[in-house]
């Protein structure tokens, strides 16, 4: 019995520590600045939007392979990573912003609305709530150009590469 107990959990072990090394082997695309500790990592399925030198077009999607020297997105683009010349990487911060600004003043001029029909105010409209409204929602399209920062690679600022683990 415990001669069987003993297989069973060597076997448990050793298939975990099979399954473990597979998923931790991963290849990673990684951005770095040289000299400080910015960088910002990349697997597949991971959403990259970048320019290239040699047709200068932005190509934008997933990471679906990841090889030696170059990046296939979207199934269709491989890009090389000597060919990147700008990287385009969003901002969280001011994405959120942006959700936050746009939603809170549609929805302060949708309140604003609905009350101004239900209420009897014998016609008379406040301007003062609608302009703070007005200033949420530009505020919020005002902060639309900020979502993503522009990294460009050809300053030698910024430099790419791709770590294989094997």
């Amino acid at each position: 019995m415990n001669i069987i107990l003993h297989k069973q959990v060597s076997l448990i072990m050793l298939l975990s520590f099979v399954f473990a090394t597979d998923s931790f082997c991963q290849d990673i695309f990684l951005l770095e600045k040289p000299g400080t500790v910015k960088n910002h990592k990349y697997y597949v399925n991971d959403f990259v939007k970048l320019k290239t030198f040699s047709s200068g077009n932005i190509i934008n999607g997933k990471i679906t392979e990841i090889r030696d020297s170059s990046i296939v997105v979207a199934y269709a683009n491989e890009v090389f990573i000597k060919d990147i010349e700008v990287f385009y990487k969003k901002r969280w911060g001011f994405g959120f912003l942006n959700e936050l600004f746009l939603k809170a003043g549609g929805a302060y001029l949708f309140l604003l609305t609905v009350n101004g029909v239900i209420s009897s105010d014998n016609g008379e409209i406040n301007k003062v709530p609608f302009i703070v409204a007005g200033s949420f929602i530009v505020a919020g399209i005002a902060v639309i150009p900020l979502k993503t920062r522009k990294i460009k690679l050809a300053d030698h600022k910024w430099r790419v590469k791709i770590l294989k683990f094997q």
